[in-house]
């Protein structure tokens, strides 16, 4: 079978991790926010391009630390429906007086230029502190570089949620982690690196810098001396992480390059071996790196339950979509004051507002397996498994070619997606 996830770890991996574990133990020094953590920010602000680099506790605490660091306190933060719900979460516990809901477009499932520049111009000036973009699967749209114009055009700050995209570069717009005024990275398990749990912010503002070292410990004044804290910001939190996690993470660093290259490949071998199969689109970055933490594939007239049962009967479990449900339709949210800017439709409960390009996108993908412990022959195997679940499913051969994205522009047009035909930047 093709299981879910692998994650291993090389014989001299482990040695080194084991070796620098041993000297953390008996070194005297503190256990949590000393060498390991600042030499683990150093690595990884190379990797990335970006000139400061912070640990955090999880992907989540570096989002809720970016969030109040720009000022999101008593403010509004919009944010796509299409993201994992700690997103919308970190907004709340920020201290945002609201989360609006922007709806993505149809291409890569993120945040539509044209729905963006809707909803913002239907707020209060000086609203709106913060914008959300989320590089969904670490694919890095063409269009990132116009949600940054339109975010600063409204002075808001744009907040990359980056989870998903260690590594991912695009030509004319940038590194994630630095396309925005600060960005969220996430090290749990299944991500493109792990630390076990941890997370790192990143940002090209000394001031955001600072500040959020500053909530990471608590609040404190940081110049005052390690015994003799004072807190100088209430919005303080305790992001701080331990030296074990940190030696993972630094050890990471030297390894991830190759493992997203792996990841690559094994996308290329979607694409390939799904070509001609008009149940299927693989969704690919188009140029530059990209991480590829999820292979997407969108879905055409194949039922996304019925196509992973009919994987599982032969031994192949698929991963989590990016995302199975908009946030917008979770019950924590629908009574929340999440809008489009437009008045609620449909009989839709108050609060809850109609996303058609969301709804669509988590409806209509699936994510096959993939993780760098994968083979090109495990690849071809879940390729020929989708095939077969094509022909069974859809009543067709499975190898019809190019109806994918003439349907998905008719699809597209039938539902009234905001964004079809949306601008590229």
């Amino acid at each position: 079978g093709v299981q879910i996830f692998d994650l291993k770890f090389e014989e001299d991996f482990v040695a080194e991790f084991q070796a620098n574990a041993a000297e953390v133990l008996t070194s005297g020094r503190p256990l949590s926010e000393s060498k390991f953590c600042r030499a683990f920010e150093s690595a990884f602000a190379e990797l990335v391009h970006a000139p400061h680099a912070l640990v955090t506790s999880s992907g989540t605490m570096a989002l809720n630390i970016a969030f109040r660091a720009v000022g999101v306190r008593g403010k509004a933060v919009i944010a796509p429906s299409n993201t994992f719900f700690a997103t919308q979460v970190a907004v709340e516990n920020a201290g945002a007086a609201r989360c609006l809901s922007v709806d993505c477009e149809p291409e890569f499932m993120q945040v539509c230029p044209k729905a963006l520049e809707r909803l913002m111009s239907a707020q209060p000036a000086g609203s709106v502190a913060a914008v959300v973009l989320v590089h969904v699967g670490g694919i890095i749209a063409p269009f990132a570089g116009k949600i940054r114009e339109i975010a600063r055009a409204y002075g808001a700050a744009l907040v990359e949620d980056a989870a998903h995209a260690h590594t991912s570069y695009l030509d004319g717009v940038g590194w994630a982690g630095t396309i925005g005024d600060i960005a969220a990275f996430s090290f749990f398990p299944t991500k493109v690196m792990t630390m076990g749990e941890g997370g790192v912010i990143t940002t090209q503002s000394e001031g955001l810098y600072e500040a959020c070292r500053q909530i990471k410990a608590f609040g404190s004044d940081l110049s005052g001396g390690a015994s003799r804290f004072t807190c100088v910001r209430p919005d303080g939190t305790n992001g701080r992480v331990p030296e074990l996690s940190a030696l993972l993470g630094f050890l990471e660093c030297r390894r991830v390059q190759q493992r997203v290259a792996q990841r690559q490949a094994l996308v290329a071998a979607y694409v390939r071996g799904l070509e001609g199969c008009s149940a299927y689109h693989v969704l690919q970055q188009p140029g530059g790196s990209c991480s590829y933490y999820k292979c997407i594939v969108r879905l055409h007239g194949i039922d996304r339950d019925a196509l992973r049962a009919f994987a599982k009967e032969r031994g192949i479990s698929f991963t989590g979509e990016v995302y199975h449900c908009g946030v917008h339709r979770m019950s924590a949210f629908t009574g929340a004051t999440v809008t489009n800017g437009d008045a609620p439709t449909g009989g839709l409960s108050e609060g809850q507002l109609e996303l058609p390009g969301t709804d669509e996108a988590c409806a209509t993908h699936a994510c096959p397996p993939l993780y760098p412990e994968l083979t090109e022959a495990d690849v071809l195997r879940v390729c020929a498994v989708m095939r077969e679940a094509a022909t069974q499913l859809c009543g067709g051969s499975g190898d019809e070619d190019g109806k994918f994205a003439a349907t998905a522009i008719v699809n597209a047009a039938t539902v009234e997606l905001p964004c079809s035909g949306a601008a590229r930047g």
